[in-house]
C-alpha cells in the first residue's frame, strides 16, 4: 500500500524506527496544551513612542519581547538612552529587537555596540520594506513553543500588541481595529483591560485549522502569517488574500511550475470553500507524475 511505501521510504532515511510494546512507555504522547505568563508576549512599537511611560505600562503586561521601528528620520540615540541598564532591572524586558526601514540609516554601529540588543533586522537587505503592509507567510523555525500555541491560536495575532507611529493601540500592524491612544493610558490596569477585552483578542483563537487552505496545509504549525482572516461562520474563516504557497501543489510562488489557486480549481470566498479535485488532479500528475 502507499502508506507502507512511505514507512519503508522513512525507515530507510533514519527518520522512524520500530520499537517493541515494552518500549512504548519511553515516548509518552506529547502534550499540545500552550501557555505563557505574560499577558502579551510581544510588543512592536515605533521608536518615536518610546518613554518611560510606555515602558511602565508594558511592564504591568509581563512583556518579555519589545521591538521597534526605526526609519531614516528617526533618532537611534534615543534607543540608545532607554536602553540601560536601569531600564532593565526596572522592567521585565528580556529581549530587545531593532527593525530598520532603510539600510543606509546613520550610527547603526552605536545599535550594534549595545549590550541590550538581542537582534537588528534590516528590511531594505532582505527585500521586505513593507513590513507593515506586506502581506506574506513566513515559516519559523519548527519548535514545540510554536506547534502547542498553533493548536488552538493564530500565532501572527495571539499575546501580541502594536502601537503605530502615532501611539494608536492595535493587536497587530495589519489590524485594523484600534483602542485608542497610548497616551492616553494611566495605568497599566487600563491597558491590560484593554488586551484582555474580547474585541482586542477577536484573532488570537482562528487557528490555522478553521481556515480555508491553511488547514490543509503541511506547514500550518509552523506558519505565522499575518493576514486578516475572515469569518463565514462559528467554525469556518477564509482570507481575502492569497498567500505565497499552494499546498495543493506543494509549490511556491517563485517556483516552477505554480499555480494560484483559481487555476487549480480551488474557491475560498464568503460563499464558500470549493476544490475541482478532477482538475487538481490532473495538475498534479503532470507536476509530479501519476504517483
Amino acid at each position: 500500500t502507499k502508506n507502507k511505501e512511505y514507512i519503508d521510504f522513512l525507515k530507510q532515511k533514519e527518520f522512524i524506527f520500530d520499537i517493541k510494546p515494552k518500549e512504548e512507555s519511553f515516548f509518552p504522547a506529547l502534550k499540545l496544551d500552550w501557555n505563557y505568563p505574560s499577558i502579551i508576549t510581544n510588543v512592536l512599537v515605533h521608536v518615536n513612542t518610546l518613554n518611560a511611560a510606555l515602558f511602565k505600562l508594558l511592564s504591568a503586561l509581563n512583556v518579555k519581547t519589545m521591538g521597534v521601528i526605526v526609519s531614516k528620520q528617526d533618532s537611534i540615540n534615543k534607543i540608545n538612552n532607554f536602553l540601560n541598564l536601569d531600564t532593565l532591572k526596572k522592567y521585565s524586558l528580556q529581549s530587545f529587537n531593532i527593525i530598520l526601514l532603510e539600510s543606509d540609516i546613520d550610527n547603526i554601529d552605536l545599535l550594534e555596540a549595545n549590550p541590550f540588543i538581542t537582534n537588528i533586522t534590516n528590511l531594505d537587505q532582505i527585500s521586505k520594506k513593507n513590513i507593515l503592509e506586506e502581506n506574506r507567510i513566513v515559516l519559523n523555525n519548527p519548535s514545540i513553543n510554536l506547534y502547542t500555541e498553533a493548536q488552538k491560536h493564530h500565532t501572527y495575532f495571539n499575546r501580541k500588541l502594536y502601537i503605530d507611529e502615532i501611539g494608536n493601540i492595535k493587536n497587530a500592524p495589519t489590524s485594523e481595529d484600534t483602542f485608542g491612544k497610548v497616551k492616553n493610558i494611566k495605568t497599566g490596569l487600563q491597558l491590560k483591560a484593554i488586551v484582555q477585552s474580547r474585541k482586542f483578542q477577536k484573532y488570537w483563537f482562528v487557528n490555522k485549522e478553521v481556515c480555508d487552505i491553511c488547514k490543509d496545509c503541511e506547514f500550518r504549525y509552523m506558519c505565522v502569517d499575518n493576514r486578516l482572516p475572515i469569518k463565514r461562520n462559528i467554525h469556518s474563516w477564509y482570507h481575502k488574500i492569497e498567500f505565497n504557497y499552494n499546498p495543493y501543489i506543494a509549490k511556491w510562488k517563485d517556483e516552477k511550475g505554480y499555480k494560484t489557486l483559481a487555476e487549480c480549481g480551488v474557491s475560498s470566498s464568503r460563499d464558500g470553500f470549493t476544490i475541482n479535485k478532477e482538475k487538481l488532479n490532473q495538475i498534479n500528475k503532470k507536476l509530479w507524475g501519476d504517483d
